[in-house]
């Protein structure tokens, strides 16, 4: 029916070394805080947070359709990305969950991160009780939020 979203299963779940090639795919198809440099981030990148509990996925009918990942020692949000293909039905309402979920359980009190400014995710976590702090020295909005 117009006017109405499209209700969709989303499964969250710790990501696995088997789903890096479906996550680094998904951190390449983003249309926005795209990699100005597509070799800074390789396969190896997803491996520490994978291996530390700190990534999720999300899978919608089966494939992966966004991942996020904290590092929880420095207290920072290393990824949240959406498949373009899957923007707009909750996934990354879902994984910010988890990443929060996650943080706290680590015994995270507050989380940074840094995205484009004008950017739909500058948008998205203003609306998710991020706040400004500044920019960083290369021009990215620097948002903080207690776990």
């Amino acid at each position: 029916m117009p006017g109405h979203s499209r209700q969709v299963d989303i499964v969250i779940r710790l990501a696995t070394d088997a789903d890096i090639a479906a996550m680094h795919q998904v951190r390449k198809a983003v249309r926005e805080n795209r990699l100005s440099d597509r070799s800074s981030i390789t396969y190896a990148s997803y491996v520490p947070y994978v291996k530390g509990q700190r990534a999720w996925v999300a899978e919608v009918a089966g494939t992966i359709a966004g991942f996020a990942a904290i590092d929880a020692e420095a207290g920072t949000v290393w990824a949240l990305f959406v498949a373009p293909a899957h923007s707009g039905i909750g996934v990354g309402r879902a994984l910010h969950a988890a990443l929060l979920d996650g943080a706290r359980a680590a015994g995270c009190a507050e989380l940074s991160l840094t995205t484009e400014a004008e950017s739909r995710a500058a948008l998205f976590y203003r609306r998710s009780g991020w706040t400004q702090h500044g920019l960083t020295s290369d021009g990215q909005l620097l948002f903080k939020r207690p776990a």
